[in-house]
């Protein structure tokens, strides 16, 4: 049964988008930079470009008559508010919002696409040997 979904999620899985080993695991897949299919190199910083996405939030506007979202002003906790204000996550531009926002494909560039640091996080332990053959197998055979 295991077997069956994890076939059917690779082959759903859009392969076209390498990202680097350090990059956020939700933008990608990441890969060794030895597995990347198709390397192209930017003239100005000389890294290598990829794709990756990226969540947009959708952001309430805020003014001095309240929140507007929408095209109507809601009501809104003025201490929520003032603390998210103190945390640095209102902006100027507004108050992101967690649940609603939009997917967008964005192009980078990176000259250091393999380092990563072994002994924190998901890779820990994992040399890049056995990295580039546990990508291989899972994705390429």
């Amino acid at each position: 049964m295991l077997v069956a979904v994890m076939k059917l999620l690779i082959r759903k899985v859009d392969r076209s988008i390498e990202i680097p080993l350090w990059e956020d695991p939700s933008s990608g897949i990441r890969v060794p930079l030895s597995m990347v299919k198709s390397r192209r190199m930017s003239k100005t910083t000389y890294g290598t470009i990829y794709s990756k996405y990226s969540f947009k939030p959708r952001k309430l506007r805020i003014n001095e008559r309240g929140m507007w979202l929408k095209g109507r002003y809601i009501s809104y906790n003025c201490s929520g508010l003032l603390l998210a204000f103190l945390a640095g996550v209102a902006l100027s531009s507004g108050l992101p919002l967690r649940k609603e926002g939009r997917w967008k494909k964005e192009r980078r560039s990176c000259s250091n696409w393999d380092s990563f640091d072994s002994t924190t996080g998901i890779l820990s332990g994992v040399d890049i040997r056995q990295l580039e053959t546990a990508t291989y197998y899972n994705f390429y055979s």
